[in-house]
């Protein structure tokens, strides 16, 4: 390993590496998480415009899974543990298009800073039993 964690054996050209992260959450074990920690746990993990957009929903659990995972696999790709960055420093938001996007801010953003992670991209996805999320960063 180089500079930053990237690997001198890099298929890229010049200092171009990428980075992943993934995770799933199980929405029933979400619901039971929310349930249990109500709104504490919900200003702890969760931004102010995630918890408006999930509770919209009929059923907000599997989204908000959805969330916690993205969140999680953006702490992997920063190579960061959940004591590191606070979870509220990564916000999923949706595009125009309805297209999920990150946005962070705080310590995690730092830590992209400080590894030349310069775009972040995600993907979510959630079935009944199941929630994932998927990010994936470029560095330059």
């Amino acid at each position: 390993m180089t500079d930053r964690g990237r690997s001198s054996n890099s298929p890229f050209p010049g200092n171009l590496s990428i980075r992943t992260g993934i995770d799933l959450c199980d929405p029933k074990r979400m619901e039971k998480a929310i349930l249990r920690g109500g709104d504490r746990f919900l200003n702890k993990i969760f931004t102010p415009g995630e918890i408006t957009y999930c509770e919209m929903l009929k059923n907000p659990f599997p989204s908000y899974a959805a969330r916690w995972a993205a969140k999680e696999a953006v702490m992997k790709l920063l190579g960061a543990g959940i004591y590191e960055i606070s979870f509220t420093d990564i916000e999923v938001i949706k595009t125009g298009n309805g297209r999920p996007a990150l946005s962070m801010t705080g310590r995690a953003q730092k830590v992209a800073d400080e590894a030349g992670i310069q775009v972040v991209d995600i993907s979510l996805s959630h079935e009944r039993n199941m929630a994932v999320g998927m990010a994936v960063g470029i560095c330059f």
